[in-house]
């Protein structure tokens, strides 16, 4: 509640003096890494407070939510009484055409870095294609696994 409501609560009031309203301005608030929360009730407390937070509080807010989509985490989302009211929109990167693409251009780009620090050791060769593809190919769509061998690279 003290990191999501009273600055909520602070931004509406602010807003609200200054400019009798929000007009088109919309905040948002990003929330990544929701499952990496180790007890599992903090989840969907949390989650409960966010939907409770965008039904108190009269502004523009969105709330983007960055998890793996664990059960506890998807039974509140579609099941507590407290999303009934909300504008809920999910996206499963699993399905995400785009995704792929993404993870390849991130590991193309992070290899040219790494490339350009390194030409004494490195040439333009490296690391074959057959690597690269087979990088894309465990990380998609999951950009955490990509970023998590480049920063061990």
């Amino acid at each position: 509640m003290e990191l999501y409501i009273k600055p909520l609560k602070k931004l509406y009031v602010r807003n609200f003096f200054r400019r009798q309203g929000f007009g088109k301005k919309v905040c948002l608030v990003v929330v990544d890494g929701l499952d990496e929360c180790q007890d599992s009730d903090v989840q969907c407390d949390l989650l409960r407070v966010i939907a409770e937070a965008s039904k108190i509080f009269l502004i523009p807010v969105r709330f983007l939510i960055a998890s793996r989509p664990e059960v506890r985490i998807k039974n509140t989302l579609y099941s507590d009484l407290s999303f009934h009211t909300v504008d809920l929109k999910t996206m499963d990167l699993d399905q995400d055409p785009n995704a792929r693409q993404s993870v390849e251009q991130f590991f193309r780009s992070e290899f040219d870095e790494i490339r350009k620090d390194h030409p004494e050791f490195l040439d333009s060769s490296w690391p074959s294609e057959q690597v690269i593809q087979f990088l894309i190919d465990k990380s998609s769509p999951q950009f955490i696994f990509a970023s998590t061998i480049i920063r061990y690279i």
